[in-house]
């Protein structure tokens, strides 16, 4: 297996999840953002404009996939963060139905 791949060990998805934080904050990285986000805005004015009406519904088909292609590129360092964390545990304890004992009041 390709080592840039393998997130077997914590630390493996620590070092990922540091190259991924600094990635987010990298001039290419944020020039090649702007170009996603302004992409994802161009394909959002062409399915909303109405102007493909007349188009087939391929045509349709293939814009919302490149707005899906587009907006899953932007995020995707956001995305293995969030993939590589690991699971926080918390116990809600107001979600316990049984956390208080409900009485009848007697009947007269």
């Amino acid at each position: 297996m390709n080592r840039l791949l393998d997130f077997s060990t914590p630390q493996l998805k620590e070092e990922a999840m540091a190259d991924f934080k600094s990635l987010l904050v990298h001039p290419g990285w944020i020039r090649f953002k702007a170009i996603m986000e302004e992409n994802i805005e161009k394909v959002k004015q062409q399915i909303l404009s109405g102007s493909i009406i007349d188009e087939d519904l391929d045509t349709i088909k293939r814009l919302r996939d490149r707005l899906r292609v587009h907006t899953e590129a932007k995020d995707t360092p956001e995305t293995m963060i969030n993939r590589l964390q690991p699971p926080t545990e918390t116990i809600n304890t107001q979600d316990d139905p049984y956390d208080v004992v409900e009485t009848e009041e007697p009947k007269s």
